[in-house]
């Protein structure tokens, strides 16, 4: 994936690549319902490719 062509998919790596910025952007533009169930401390990094869940 580092071939990233597209300039939204490089800068949505390159925000979700931090977890302090990752938590910050999924707490704040998550619905309430949804953010509320996240952990207080930013999350982490998980290596790999996942399948779309929709196409």
């Amino acid at each position: 994936m580092s071939d990233l062509t597209q300039p939204h998919d490089r800068l949505f790596k390159a925000l979700m690549s931090h977890p302090e910025t990752a938590g910050a952007l999924l707490s704040e533009y998550l619905p309430e319902e949804i953010s509320a169930l996240l952990a207080p401390l930013p999350p982490q990094f998980v290596e790999g490719s996942f399948p779309p869940l929709c196409q």
